[in-house]
């Protein structure tokens, strides 16, 4: 049987500048190892991997400081069964000017 990612919730999609992380909630139907790739184009800029449990998880994934469009692909692969993968576009807004 394959797994259902589903995200839940209102993830938040934009941010302000100096922002530390990002959470992204999600529901699972069975126990799977999470991996959550931020890119920016081609480059991955950070990966976090997380043991997933049954029923929601939250993973958080610490944001870079540069400002920009970005892409978070949060996958569940568990063993003997169909990854399942969902990719979200997080904007960190540029720092005000003084």
């Amino acid at each position: 049987q394959a797994i259902t990612l589903g995200l839940t919730g209102k993830n938040k999609r934009s941010f302000r500048f100096g922002t530390k992380t990002a959470k992204v909630k999600l529901t699972l139907n069975r126990a799977a190892t999470i991996t959550a790739v931020l890119k920016r184009g081609k480059k991955t800029v950070k990966t976090v991997v997380k043991a997933g449990l049954v029923g929601s998880n939250t993973v958080s994934v610490k944001l870079p400081k540069k400002a920009g469009k970005y892409s978070l692909r949060v996958t569940a692969a568990a063993t003997g069964v169909t990854s399942a993968s969902k990719t979200i576009t997080l904007t960190i807004k540029a720092k005000p000017k003084a």
